[in-house]
């Protein structure tokens, strides 16, 4: 398989080079791996953990027990080539909003940039209550929420659900990692569907990895068995 068929855009490659180079994908050692929020809804404690996890958090937003702390000028830059990525699928797959607010707290650097780009204000949401931390947007203002790494859905369901209480139509979402654990069917099938658009999927995001010779055969086959097992999951 072409690398150019895993990764299909120039803007597309530049970040998952940043992504790999700048160590925002942590890979586990045989034997060992990392828990993922999934690990939180599985019931079978025998579930194999994730070889990889993507640390997509701004240096002030870590999670406790990572190690590494990015330099902000990295993460700015980053997000940045993201946000370039975004208004692509935005274009292509025509997405009509008034407001960008990200998927509380991981997805708000990415949601603050996008609307700066668009001209807009940027609003936040509070992870505990998901109410606004600011003024809230103008009632019926239809918005596009933004997440960092996708898994199951459950984040983006709940936080549209909420959003919609408040009179916000909410149909899209856009990510940049799709560990494709069945979100994507997960949130067109609900009550108020979304669609869900990602910059990568994870599986892929690695065979591109495995193919420019960041890592090795083994450590992708082992990312490969886990998306299996997420596809296998009931409700996929």
């Amino acid at each position: 398989m072409m690398i150019q068929a895993l990764i299909d855009s120039q803007g597309l490659t530049d970040v998952a080079h940043e992504l790999f180079r700048s160590r925002y994908m942590k890979m586990a050692k045989p034997g060992e791996g990392f828990r993922l929020r999934i690990h939180e809804r599985i019931v079978n404690h025998d579930a194999p953990l994730s070889p990889a996890y993507f640390n997509l958090r701004a240096p002030d937003n870590q999670k406790s027990g990572t190690d590494g702390w990015k330099e902000m000028y990295i993460w700015e830059e980053l997000v940045q080539k993201i946000t370039i990525c975004f208004r692509k699928i935005i274009r292509k797959s025509k997405i009509d909003f008034d407001c960008i607010v990200g998927v509380p707290n991981a997805g708000n650097p990415l949601a603050i940039a996008l609307s700066e780009k668009y001209g807009l204000q940027p609003h936040l949401l509070d992870k505990g209550t998901l109410n606004f931390t600011d003024r809230c947007p103008p009632q019926g203002s239809r918005i596009l929420l933004i997440e960092n790494v996708t898994t199951m859905g459950h984040s983006a369901l709940q936080t549209a659900a909420a959003l919609r209480l408040e009179g916000h139509p909410v149909s899209d979402v856009c990510t940049v990692i799709d560990w494709e654990a069945g979100a994507e069917r997960r949130l067109r099938e609900a009550p108020f569907p979304l669609n869900l658009h990602s910059l990568f999927k994870a599986n892929k995001l690695v065979q591109f990895y495995e193919r420019t010779g960041y890592v090795s055969t083994s450590f992708a086959e082992r990312v490969a068995d886990f998306s299996l097992f997420l596809r296998g999951l009931p409700g996929y």
